[in-house]
């Protein structure tokens, strides 16, 4: 199960604005994105992650990451892609469970200025 880390309310958002409410949505998305054959070319590497702990039952955890091979709809290969991911997470009976999940893609061309 793709989402069985996510709480059943969960938001999410990826950079090209899809916004996700609810696990059950979230699955849905996840489900039909990992059987594309078009997702499957693509290498991604964590290149950071940190977890910052705002109470002892809710964290905040960010992850630095290259997409390499990425392949749009129409076939053709999407330059590399450097991105950052947000999660706050909350513990309830033990288990923590994804509250919020934001992607980011970096714009390279505001870095280099």
């Amino acid at each position: 199960m793709a989402a069985e880390d996510y709480a059943d309310n969960a938001d999410w958002l990826n950079p090209w604005g899809d916004r996700l409410a609810g696990r059950a949505s979230i699955e849905r998305f996840l489900e039909a994105m990992f059987s594309d054959p078009q997702f499957g070319y693509r290498k991604t590497e964590v290149t950071s992650r940190t977890v910052r702990f705002i109470k002892p039952d809710v964290a905040v955890a960010l992850t630095t990451f290259e997409v390499v091979g990425q392949r749009a709809t129409s076939g053709h290969e999407v330059p590399r892609r450097y991105g950052h991911s947000c999660r706050v997470l909350s513990k309830r009976e033990g288990r923590w469970s994804i509250l919020t999940h934001f992607f980011m893609d970096e714009n390279q061309s505001l870095r280099s200025q």
